[in-house]
């Protein structure tokens, strides 16, 4: 049986633990940070402080052997002795964490209190801060990606928020850890080289859909995140009367809505100004009130005339025959006899209601591409818009991922919109300084993980400076 090291005492009514470390092992007091001690000396108090233990009596003495057993433990096992971070675990530096972001009001905040939820699940919220390792950490990663199925790329996320609120316990007073333990980020964290091409670009945005087009050109003209973008109101931005130069206005995006907290001040130019415009007359027309930029609406084309509208009695039918095609208790086929319409529109029910709810049926439009399934009080070729919802990320993104795949294109991402604005603003010819401010970042770092191939003439002239400076110093040389 191993020596039990170290020893207990009382101390003005408190119990100590003194604990010799290992040869060549010292330890820093956070109360004197620049002093290094070669044993732990300390009191149950101080150490069970965030388990609001007295360190006297009975109880002092009972947590002064569990304190003395456990360092011994630590000891003959190999792991690592500190003091700080003994009784801090990951659910702590987590909830350090979320504190942080709800008090600068961050909408990390969220995201934070999710990743939470993913720990406990996988049974590492309880891990003692001071035994996370990265053997423990790979073991995660792949339980992660077999059990949740998720990419090598949501784990270096999980990685990213566990790194943070590990430098955040550092901070914290006392610190809760003292060091940030090495994390196995995946290779999806190297740099990212996707970007639209202006050709590609022209072959994406014709087959965006009316309601989503605006939010593509945006993304690619501006380079503003996409949770930033979807944010977009019309209060924020100053469209000029007519263009001046194809600028058509500016955009003053406040502070919360920016991920650096700096506010951001950009113009609307080119395509989007165009795009802008038409969007400002359809929402005058038909939602002046709605002050989000980017919307949901039905729309609807009457190819043949004015006709009667549908009344809520015939829509509250849909809703009920959908309603029973989707429990099963009806097939859609029955369903459309009852109603007279095709079995497709019986279909079109069933999806709008899984999707979009009870309300899509009551209130949206219910039409298949080139039919009208509906009668208007509208002209011929008339534009009918209603039923405004603001846009959701999942919205724009199944349609983005429609997209690229029919292009040939799966692997881009709609971050990938910012490395597209990246590099329409490097051909044309803006300084690092320039681009940095204008996506909103306040180092260096986008270009080295904003990867952009440079284009021919660019390669070209490099070229040209290294010959030149090839040529001088063999003249030099051979003058010497």
């Amino acid at each position: 049986m191993a020596k039990q090291r170290g020893s207990m005492y009382q101390k003005d009514g408190l119990w100590w633990v003194k604990f010799p470390l290992p040869f060549g092992q010292t330890w820093s007091d956070p109360a004197k940070p620049r002093k290094l001690y070669s044993r732990i000396e300390v009191s149950v108090r101080w150490w069970y402080r965030a388990q609001g233990v007295t360190g006297k009596g009975n109880e002092g003495e009972f947590w002064a052997k569990r304190l003395l057993s456990d360092l011994n433990h630590q000891y003959y096992s190999g792991e690592p002795i500190t003091a700080v971070n003994h009784r801090t675990t990951i659910k702590d530096l987590m909830a350090n964490l979320i504190s942080t972001y709800g008090e600068k009001k961050l909408s990390s905040e969220v995201a934070a209190e999710q990743k939470l939820k993913v720990f406990e699940r996988h049974r590492i919220s309880g891990m003692v801060a001071a035994h996370v390792t990265t053997d423990s950490m790979r073991i995660y990663r792949k339980q992660r990606m077999l059990v949740d199925g998720v990419s090598s790329a949501t784990v270096n996320r999980d990685f990213a928020l566990l790194r943070r609120s590990f430098r955040l316990g550092i901070k914290h007073s006392p610190p809760l850890v003292t060091a940030v333990p090495f994390l196995p980020f995946g290779e999806d964290c190297k740099r990212r080289q996707g970007y639209l091409t202006l050709d590609l670009y022209d072959k994406l945005i014709p087959k965006a859909d009316e309601d989503v087009r605006p939010f593509y050109v945006a993304g690619c003209h501006l380079g503003i995140r996409v949770g930033a973008l979807l944010q977009l109101k019309w209060s924020w931005i100053e469209l000029w009367n007519e263009p001046i130069n194809d600028v058509h206005g500016i955009i003053r995006l406040p502070r919360h809505v920016i991920k650096n907290r700096d506010g951001l001040t950009t113009v609307i130019f080119g395509d989007f100004g165009r795009e802008l415009r038409r969007l400002h007359t359809i929402k005058n027309q038909h939602f002046p009130q709605q002050d989000l930029v980017f919307v949901r609406w039905g729309e609807r084309i009457v190819r043949d005339g004015p006709v009667t509208r549908l009344n809520d009695q015939q829509r509250v039918e849909y809703l009920r025959i959908g309603r029973a095609c989707v429990a099963g208790t009806m097939k859609s086929e029955d369903g459309a006899v009852i109603l007279g319409k095709s079995a497709r529109f019986v279909q079109l029910l069933m999806s709008r209601l899984r999707t979009d709810g009870a309300d899509a049926i009551l209130h949206g439009a219910l039409t298949l591409r080139d039919r009208v399934h509906e009668e208007h009080l509208l002209p011929c070729s008339a534009l009918e818009v209603f039923d405004v919802t603001p846009i959701r990320y999942g919205y724009v993104r199944d349609r983005w991922t429609d997209i690229v795949t029919e292009l040939g294109h799966p692997d881009l991402v709609m971050h990938d919109m910012r490395r597209t604005a990246l590099d329409i603003f490097k051909r044309a010819g803006l300084r690092r300084e320039e681009c940095k401010r204008w996506l909103g970042h306040k180092t260096d770092s986008m270009f080295e993980w904003y990867c952009i191939d440079p284009d021919e003439g660019e390669i070209i002239e490099q070229g040209e400076r290294i010959a030149a400076s090839l040529r001088t110093r063999r003249k030099a040389a051979s003058a010497s």
